[in-house]
């Protein structure tokens, strides 16, 4: 009992799924969505391809999590059943007015161009997908949203 003792070895901690991008290429995509809005993740894909075999697969450093960097960013992003959709970048604090202006110039171009069948939105219930406002926008535009 006292030789496993002596033989014990402190193992690092494994939480969770493994991850399969590093903090890195993670600010990189950060970077990249807040350069160009309308980037797609199929692009993002291809863009974060390119990088060396041994880069992508690096483990990450574990920081302490009691304490924050301090930066955060907000993205919108869709998917179909015909692929992933745009990357919109949220600059600030998003309210109903800001959700209603990327449902405008976002989620509708791409849905004319990408979903030619009848389209149902599906979204969580955020105060700013429930308000008024934005339920008004989506009957105006004859869009069905899941309940």
């Amino acid at each position: 009992m006292i030789s496993n003792a002596l033989k014990w070895k402190a193992k690092p901690e494994r939480r969770g799924r493994k991850r399969k991008t590093t903090i890195r290429m993670d600010l990189r995509i950060a970077r990249l969505a807040k350069a160009q809005p309308m980037i797609s993740s199929r692009m993002i894909k291809t863009v974060s391809s390119y990088l060396p075999q041994a880069v992508r697969q690096t483990t990450p450093k574990i920081l302490n999590s009691s304490h924050s960097a301090g930066a955060s960013i907000m993205i919108w992003a869709c998917f179909s059943y015909y692929g992933a959709g745009p990357v919109y970048h949220i600059p600030g604090i998003m309210d109903q007015f800001a959700y209603i202006k990327i449902l405008e110039e976002v989620m509708l171009p791409y849905t004319e161009e990408e979903m030619p069948l009848k389209l149902l939105f599906q979204q969580d219930n955020d105060p700013n997908h429930t308000s008024k406002r934005a339920k008004s926008w989506f009957q105006s535009n004859k869009i069905e949203v899941m309940e």
